[in-house]
């Protein structure tokens, strides 16, 4: 229900319902967001207003003073405090009168593709002019860490935002076995029905020994689009059908063989392996080569003291 231009403000541990630009933060200090939902990072990253909203902050500070502080401290299990509202409404009122001006452009794909201007409503020359980019840039999705709240303003929302712009649909996984005996079964049904499209013409034609006598055959029978079934039903067998009731079988056997395996046995979790998909489990034999985009995700994170060697001497 969030909207283009709509003003919200999201407590610690809440995802982001669009994609937002920081206005303030609480303490009118930094923001830290959770990003491991878009890139799988596990580090906190830092956000911060523009300048504009900081300058706003600052004069809603003096101008509020202790009701403004207090604000800033505001407790998870109270969220939304009644001052909290108050000063955040005052907040936003700054902000609509004279008024400010978000400009960006055209929603992309690229996380990192962030920028925009922030400037008052006036258009005066003396006016403060302000950038924001992937620094002031709040996406839908994750999660804000250790900061109590923010308020922010949403730039794209919907189909428009940066996660729904990368959602891609997922494909159906074929090991290449499949694959090859699709291929098979689809080489001999073209066979089939060539078969039988070529008998049900014989059938016809009706020249020499080749066809049925007219007084031998049923009335329906005389039908070429009947006659044309009758031939698949005849020739059916071509097709081997029970091979794929054999090869899934086999694939449930082979993901009982990988969950029972003692050598995949996971002590510290104390787990066995698990085979969570039966479509590329043959696929495993063929493995030659295994690359890992960073060393913790082979190594768990777990680093053992090994050696300490100081001015020539072992310690």
């Amino acid at each position: 229900e969030v909207l283009c231009g709509d003003v919200v403000i999201v407590p610690e541990d809440a995802a982001f319902p669009a994609d937002l630009i920081l206005l303030h933060a609480a303490g009118n200090a930094q923001a830290f967001i959770s990003t491991v939902m878009l890139d799988g990072e596990t580090s906190l990253k830092t956000r911060h207003a523009t300048g504009i909203c900081q300058v706003l902050s600052n004069k809603c500070g003096r101008e509020n003073g202790e009701e403004w502080t207090k604000a800033q401290t505001v407790d998870r299990l109270t969220f939304p405090t009644q001052v909290l509202l108050q000063q955040m409404t005052n907040f936003v009122r700054h902000l609509r009168y004279p008024g400010v001006e978000f400009k960006f452009p055209y929603p992309t794909p690229v996380l990192a593709d962030v920028r925009g201007t922030v400037q008052p409503a006036a258009n005066t020359e003396d006016a403060l002019v302000c950038s924001f980019h992937e620094d002031h840039f709040l996406p839908r999705g994750c999660i804000l860490r250790n900061t109590p709240f923010v308020l922010a303003v949403a730039v794209y929302v919907g189909d428009d935002t940066k996660s729904r712009l990368n959602a891609s649909t997922s494909k159906l996984k074929f090991s290449n076995m499949q694959v090859n005996l699709n291929n098979c079964v689809r080489g001999l049904l073209l066979a089939l029905f060539s078969l039988c499209a070529l008998a049900s013409l014989v059938a016809n034609v009706d020249q020499g020994g080749l066809a049925a006598k007219e007084e031998e055959l049923i009335k329906d029978a005389r039908n070429p689009i009947i006659r044309f079934f009758m031939f698949c039903i005849t020739f059916y067998h071509v097709v081997p059908m029970s091979l794929y009731v054999i090869y899934e079988m086999l694939k449930l056997v082979l993901a009982f063989q990988v969950n029972s395996d003692k050598q995949m046995y996971d002590p510290v979790r104390n787990e066995m392996a698990k085979a969570r998909t039966a479509e590329v489990m043959e696929e495993m034999g063929q493995v030659n080569f295994l690359f890992s985009d960073k060393t913790g995700t082979l190594t768990a994170n777990e680093m053992v003291f090994a050696r300490c060697h100081v001015g020539g001497r072992d310690i």
